[in-house]
């Protein structure tokens, strides 16, 4: 708008995690943003929901877990409101994946996660964690842009909005092995499947990203 200012914001919220009766779980956060930037208001806000069940009884020990994620976008109804979340860090792993194309703001996700720790076999010579989860994004508003990992605008919103809210879903498989407590090694990959909203602006190239990295670790006694 042209006019100069300062920026306030403050963000408050809150962090939940319990165990629940007959193996369920539970976790979740959620917070809201106020303050100004320059003559706008800022009202905008973030959840992520998490409900689980697991058991050790089983040889895989399986948990198994449902995620709702949201963070607001700009519908633009007032010119005078901005409602853009801000993420705040510049990274969203722990919401988005291995490939993490997008940032925490003015999205909306349905994600399901596979947890197994499989026994191990040799007296415990080794720990082997297994994590595989897939997920379906979406845009909050459709008159808002889509924003990358580090917050900037990724694709802007054109006139009248986007047709579509499918921003596309994302598969993720990982591995942890643990020997002897020291060598850890570390091995994913996940795969991008873009949707209507992306191939419709020239967005439309899927992605696959696959690591491998090994550690050791150890210590020093003074």
């Amino acid at each position: 708008e042209g006019v100069v200012g300062s920026q306030t914001e403050a963000t408050f919220g809150s962090y939940y995690e319990t165990q629940l009766p007959f193996g369920f779980d539970s976790s979740g956060t959620g917070d809201l943003q106020r303050g100004s930037y320059s003559n706008d208001s800022i009202h905008a806000g973030a959840a992520i929901v998490r409900g689980g069940y697991g058991t050790k009884r089983l040889p895989w020990q399986p948990h198994l877990e449902a995620e709702y994620d949201y963070a607001t976008g700009s519908p633009h109804t007032n010119t005078d409101r901005i409602g853009t979340y801000d993420q705040e860090y510049p990274s969203n792993h722990n919401a988005f994946g291995l490939v993490d194309l997008f940032g925490f703001q003015n999205i909306k996700q349905d994600r399901l996660n596979l947890l197994l720790a499989p026994r191990s076999k040799h007296g415990g010579d080794g720990d082997l964690l297994l994590l595989f989860q897939g997920g379906s994004l979406h845009a909050a508003t459709i008159h808002d842009g889509i924003y990358s990992g580090a917050g900037a605008s990724l694709i802007a919103a054109p006139t009248g909005g986007f047709k579509s809210d499918d921003i596309g879903s994302e598969f993720d498989a990982s591995a942890k092995y643990i020997y002897h407590k020291s060598f850890v090694t570390n091995i994913g990959v996940g795969h991008f499947f873009p949707g209507e909203l992306m191939t419709s602006e020239n967005h439309g190239a899927p992605l696959t990203y696959a690591y491998l990295g090994f550690t050791y670790r150890f210590k020093v006694e003074h």
